[in-house]
């Protein structure tokens, strides 16, 4: 899941860049949304996880 934030960003930037005739190119913006997406997802499925704890034990 964690990838999705990279995969998802970097993928719309490639074909939008693509589809333009533009190179492929890594911008301060583009990195630190990817960085957060990542880790937001990161986050996210850690603590999912730490709810279900006790329904896991069951």
């Amino acid at each position: 899941m964690q990838n999705a934030g990279i995969l998802q960003t970097v993928g719309l930037l490639y074909t939008t860049r693509a589809s333009l005739g533009l190179p492929f190119g890594w911008s301060p913006p583009i990195v630190f949304i990817t960085t957060f997406l990542a880790l937001f997802y990161l986050v996210i499925s850690i603590v999912k996880d730490i709810i279900d704890v006790e329904g896991d034990m069951k």
